[in-house]
């Protein structure tokens, strides 16, 4: 029996999964380092996470999308992400024991889990159909992409400070 193709869509439900439990023990977690650790590793999870939607599956999605919505709900998410990774930044800038951490923990759970709700209702069944014979090719480079994102920026689930932002490449510019 050969081995079995890497699936996306599986791939990011696992994915979705992890950062779920990991988001409810942050927001029942007291004490500075167990909120530090926990944090350090959604940090980690949500990094390798979305750099492989937005480097590979989101473009993919967009390229074979079917209409005008379809082509929002790309634009959409990639805001979603946006507006998470500066939530992050801020918390991990603050104090970990304090009742603002707490506050932002539970905005962060919120938006993370309204995110991934519209992903898997959404567009995850999309792409399945629109990108037929893609998405094996597709679980493989993602596969790939993972294992040198796990490298590059392993560290940050240790505490260290996360190699960039969004995208590596591109200067953050003030809007």
């Amino acid at each position: 029996m050969p081995p079995r193709k890497p699936d996306p869509v599986s791939m990011l439900k696992k994915d979705h999964q992890t950062v779920k439990k990991l988001l409810n023990q942050l927001v029942k977690a007291d004490g500075r380092s167990e909120r530090q650790r926990l944090f350090e590793q959604i940090r980690h999870e949500i990094t390798v996470h979305s750099r492989l939607e937005e480097e590979i599956f989101y473009p993919a999605f967009k390229e074979s999308a079917k209409t005008g919505k379809d082509e929002e709900l790309f634009y959409e998410s990639n805001e979603e992400h946006a507006l998470v990774d500066h939530l992050l930044e801020t918390m991990a800038e603050g104090d970990f024991e304090s009742d603002e951490f707490a506050g932002k923990a539970r905005v962060l759970r919120e938006l993370v889990q309204e995110h991934i709700k519209e992903e898997e209702s959404d567009m995850f069944p999309k792409a399945k159909r629109y990108l037929g014979d893609e998405v094996e090719e597709l679980g493989e480079r993602m596969t790939e992409r993972r294992e040198e994102l796990m490298s590059e920026i392993g560290g940050a689930a240790k505490g260290q400070p996360r190699q960039g932002g969004r995208q590596q490449e591109e200067p953050e510019t003030a809007a």
